[in-house]
């Protein structure tokens, strides 16, 4: 909040409450308290506790009914820990909650990284068993052509045999025709 505050030229203050809701003073345009607002509304993972949540913004401008004095005037934004402190250790604590956000933005990353692994394993998954499938299916249409190609060779086996008996029978042919022809020769000669 302090980064995008400074950021955008906004002077104030935030505080954590006792009661766990965080108090803002800040003192801008009514536009920059626009966008500003708009950029605090966090809606978080709720379930992660590093997570910044933000669930409802109270506004009380200048005058209005709630309205509270602010405790000082504002040279620039900065985070009221409850405490004096020195810079180091306000600098310290800032850096570690970058460090708290930072995480929690690894830990939301993480959990989108394990979502997009689940869905790719499930894809995976679903591809093994199409690919298995199609497996089968080519084991089986192998089958088919050994068995189709044992067939073809009988059959070529068949007609080679007939192509042998075709030449054995015009071989007979061929030898009954000689003896039907020495037959008849030797019946004119009688």
């Amino acid at each position: 909040m302090k980064q995008v505050a400074s950021e955008m030229g906004i002077k104030g203050r935030v505080k954590n409450l006792e009661d766990r809701t965080v108090e803002i003073f800040c003192e801008c345009e009514s536009n920059d308290y626009e966008i500003f607002k708009e950029i605090i509304s966090v809606k978080g993972d709720t379930v992660n506790l590093f997570a910044p949540t933000v669930r409802e913004i109270k506004v009380f401008p200048d005058g209005s009914d709630g309205y509270v004095q602010p405790p000082t005037s504002f040279g620039h934004f900065e985070i009221d820990y409850g405490a004096k402190m020195t810079t180091a250790e306000k600098e310290s604590i800032e850096r570690s909650e970058i460090g708290i956000l930072a995480l929690a933005g690894v830990n939301a990353n993480i959990k989108d990284v394990v979502g997009k692994q689940d869905t790719m394993n499930n894809k995976l998954d679903t591809m093994n068993t199409t690919l298995g499938g199609i497996g089968t299916q080519l084991g089986d249409a192998l089958t088919r052509y050994d068995s189709f190609g044992k067939d073809m060779g009988a059959i070529r086996q068949d007609i080679s045999d007939m192509k042998l008996l075709a030449n054995e029978i015009r071989d007979f042919k061929d030898i009954f025709a000689r003896y039907v022809d020495y037959q008849i020769e030797q019946g004119k000669k009688k």
